[in-house]
């Protein structure tokens, strides 16, 4: 093969030096095919001259290392003959033959250079080829008198290479794509994993397969005697090439196919999960050869014992159950599912050919899951203490979610979410499970959970939160799933938890001793509950959970009486503490939080099933089985389909910067019913509240003991909301908790101290400051 450098008068093509080594590789590969489909080769070397050189240079040697004598004993045994039909009777009475099916394994040795040295036999392929002769429907072609001329040979051949010895040692390797043989490779692929040998007949200008009478137009124009025959002296037939050529494929696809996929699963039953690699996966089929791959094609294939289990070796298709190709399933179902079902090992596109044709399945989908753990009323016990394995399953039940919310089918949505809610599948802090419709579970991200340690077995997990994130936007599912938010409700009910004594519960004041829990506890209540939400601060009538300057606690039913008018009162030192306090249970929680992602990547990895070693592009695996019971798997049917808005919850579960994850409900603020909040934003119009006399005033009324409020646990929005608006608004609320305290609250017992004191102590004020207090107010 002359590379030519240079045009010459005979060619003026010229290689350069790419062009020649990317010639070079591709013949390199295709060399050890050869083999495949002849008869006579039993050796070929590619060797390089250069310039000015005596001796050629060896690039590869290949040579056949099978018996020759088995090909010999295949060519003979194709050509006796014995398929002719030889007479009219035998025309009618088409049972006579039965095609006969030759399978043979070829091993090619082929040996490259490296560097400078060649090496021998340095890779061995084995190659499983099956030949089949006389199928009945090119029998019938080949007997027909317009082409016995031809003196066609009915045989076709399907060829795939199974293994690979690489220094000896076996090697990994993905099956390249088929291609067309017509005894040596023609070059058309078929996007199947092994070859096809056929007596094709081309197109004699353009090298493609003729497969309509309009394939070859140009050629009975130009030649039109071309495909003309002579039948009987004076009668001429056209003779339809494509008729044979469309017999061959089709009878390679439905009726040899079958036996060589047997024969490769036999030939592999030392690597049984490398089967699935020779699957006829028709999404990777080329466009001209799709049609061959009829649903006979694969009804066939459905009836063969091809279908792997990973304990009872290759099944029949009824013997066991598919997963769901649409619906990923995580590992932990996997394995629950394992001990209930014989499930096969195969790879997704399997289950998608066979559905594209209608071909029935037993799978097993997230409805079938659902009802499969409401049939099996022992899931309880088995899940409780396992909480990875039931929040894969719980994952997996959920997973048609998607699908249903984008066809509107909100009937079927909220029945789902009814089905779960009854199912031992809610992972809770504790390390238990439990079936939310029992109810009082409870929604949570960690630091609302630091607030009640002990209601551990209330909290649903964190883990299962994350997973659960696409949900939670949604009011169906907490009102299905009978979960409720953290928030001011969950917190009035279950006050009995917390580190407030039940004794306080009804008391108008009580004294505080504060430690470092209990300053922390009530920082955080004043961040999940608003003093400015007259609603939420109703759930708290009989609780003293309002901080004051005296140093006491005074319950939730007092707020209107309770002064806050100067916004820089607050105690510097103790907003600082619980910032502090605040900040370290951010960062412990961090902490933990990182600790659990580091252990979580060295235990384990959350993917989905797959056959280990063999890569199939995207041909996920499904699951495994287990010799248990085969319980019927049954698809949950959803009803017709309702065009509904879901609405939604402003709810997140994405980690903050201190990567803590936060559960937040917006609700809207409205001010309690006996202050008059700002109609606009906070910030307007409250200039008077910072001025000098306003801050001496707070000073005086601190210095007196009336019920002011200690600002450093409230959040700066809530402070301004809560403020006067004016300086009417001020004196009003100044007279209407004095009032109350010479009318009621007369007394006071400080922290320490056992013997009350009368709450309003004028004999601390100054004359000037008796008199500021008195004058000030009138003045406003």
């Amino acid at each position: 093969m002359p590379f030519r450098v240079e045009a010459s008068d005979i060619n003026n093509r010229v290689f350069n030096e790419e062009s020649i080594k990317s010639m070079v590789s591709i013949l390199e590969k295709k060399i050890p095919q050869v083999f495949l489909f002849t008869s006579n080769i039993r050796k070929m070397t590619m060797a390089k001259w250069e310039p000015c050189s005596e001796t050629l240079d060896n690039l590869v040697v290949a040579q056949l290392r099978t018996d020759p004598r088995l090909k010999e004993e295949l060519k003979s045994n194709l050509m006796k003959n014995e398929w002719k039909k030889t007479n009219k009777l035998a025309n009618i009475f088409k049972a006579e033959w039965t095609p006969k099916i030759y399978n043979q394994t070829i091993e090619v040795s082929h040996s490259h250079r490296s560097s400078a040295k060649l090496c021998d036999a340095d890779i061995i392929d084995t190659y499983l080829v099956s030949t089949i002769l006389a199928p009945t429907k090119i029998r019938d072609v080949a007997s027909q008198d317009i082409m016995k001329p031809l003196q066609l040979l009915p045989s076709i051949g399907l060829a795939a290479h199974v293994k690979r010895l690489s220094s000896g040692s076996v090697e990994d390797f993905i099956p390249c794509e088929g291609s067309l043989f017509c005894g040596f490779d023609s070059g058309l692929k078929t996007g199947l994993p092994f070859s096809i040998n056929a007596p094709i007949f081309f197109h004699e200008l353009k090298g493609s397969v003729i497969l309509s009478h309009s394939d070859d137009l140009d050629i009975q124009t130009l030649f039109p005697w071309v495909r003309m025959a002579e039948i009987g002296e004076s009668e001429r037939k056209y003779r339809a090439l494509f008729t044979w050529n469309r017999s061959c494929l089709f009878e390679a696809m439905t009726v040899l196919l079958p036996d060589f996929m047997l024969s490769i699963r036999d030939s592999l039953h030392l690597n049984p999960e490398r089967f699935y690699m020779y699957w006829p996966r028709l999404a990777k089929i080329r466009d001209w050869f799709r049609n061959f791959l009829s649903s006979h094609t694969y009804e066939s294939l459905s009836k063969l014992d091809i279908f792997l289990t990973k304990k009872n070796g290759f099944q029949k298709i009824d013997a066991g159950c598919f997963a769901s190709p649409e619906f990923q399933i995580p590992p932990g179902a996997a394995k629950y599912f394992q001990s209930r079902y014989k499930m096969f090992s195969v790879p997704v596109c399997v289950v998608e050919d066979l559905k594209i044709f209608s071909i029935n399945v037993r799978e097993l989908s997230p409805p079938a899951a659902r009802k499969l753990l409401r049939k099996k009323k022992d899931h309880c016990e088995k899940l409780r203490s396992k909480p990875d394995e039931a929040l894969d399953l719980l994952e997996y039940c959920l997973s048609d979610a998607i699908k249903l919310e984008a066809l509107d089918r909100f009937e079927d949505l909220k029945f789902m979410y009814f089905e779960v809610s009854h199912l031992c599948l809610v992972p809770v802090m504790d390390g238990t499970v439990v079936i939310p419709r029992n109810g009082n579970i409870i929604v949570a991200n960690r630091e609302q959970q630091s607030m009640f340690p002990a209601l551990l077995n209330k909290f649903v997990h964190h883990k299962a939160l994350k997973k659960l994130k696409s949900h939670l936007s949604k009011d169906i599912f907490f009102d299905q799933m009978n979960l409720q938010v953290f928030g001011p409700e969950v917190i009035a009910k279950n006050m009995h938890f917390s580190p407030w004594p039940r004794s306080w519960k009804g008391k108008d004041f009580v004294p505080w001793n504060e430690d470092s829990f209990s300053t922390l506890w009530l920082f955080q209540f004043w961040k999940e509950v608003s003093i400015c939400e007259n609603e939420s601060l109703r759930l708290f009538d009989s609780w003293p959970l309002i901080p004051l300057k005296t140093g006491e606690l005074t319950r939730c039913a007092n707020a209107r009486y309770i002064l806050s008018f100067y916004p820089g009162g607050h105690n510097e030192s103790l907003h600082k503490s619980l910032e502090e306090k605040h900040m370290a249970l951010k960062k412990r929680i961090a902490d933990e939080v990182k600790r659990e992602k580091v252990a979580h990547a060295t235990t384990s990895q959350i993917i989905r099933p797959h056959m280990e070693n063999i890569n199939m592009d995207d041909t996920d695996i499904c699951f495994i089985d287990s010799d248990v019971e085969d319980d019927t798997v049954e698809v949950c049917n959803s009803g017709e389909d309702d065009s509904v808005d879901i609405s939604t919850t402003a709810f997140t579960t994405s980690d903050d910067t201190n990567h803590n994850n936060n559960v937040q409900l917006e609700v809207p603020v409205t001010p309690p019913g006996n202050y008059v909040a700002p109609s606009s934003q906070p910030s307007q119009n409250y200039g008077f509240l910072s001025s000098l006399s306003n801050k001496n005033l707070h000073d005086i009324v601190v210095k007196l003991r009336g019920p002011v409020l200690e600002l450093a646990y409230f959040a700066k929005d809530d402070i301004l909301q809560i403020m006067p608006r004016d300086g009417l608004q001020l004196s009003r609320n100044i007279l209407s908790s004095i009032s109350q305290c010479l009318d009621y609250w007369t007394h006071i017992v400080l922290a320490g101290q056992g013997m009350p004191m009368l709450r309003l102590d004028w004999s601390t004020l100054t004359d000037d400051e008796f008199g500021f207090f008195v004058e000030v107010p009138n003045k406003k």
